[in-house]
């Protein structure tokens, strides 16, 4: 990812709710930088856990038709459109 995506994509959550998720400082003789707020922190711990519940939800919802998937070796080449 871009240097420049990754900003607009923090001014983007930080516009998204009422309390900032990162803030930053200029550069300068030490540096600039973002830091996390507590709220940013918030946030990363509950999408992370949010994940974890829809990676086992996806995993419990799909076991039934899993045995239906082709395995690497049994799989057919994949044919584009223009191939056809």
């Amino acid at each position: 990812m871009s240097y420049r995506r990754a900003w607009l994509l923090l001014e983007s959550l930080n516009a998204s709710f009422r309390e900032r998720i990162a803030v930053s400082s200029r550069g300068g003789r030490g540096g600039g930088g973002v830091r996390l707020t507590v709220f940013g922190h918030r946030l990363i711990s509950v999408y992370r856990e949010f994940e974890v519940q829809m990676q086992a939800r996806a995993a419990r919802t799909f076991r039934p038709i899993a045995a239906k998937a082709r395995t690497a070796r049994t799989a057919a080449p994949v044919r584009r459109l223009q191939d056809r």
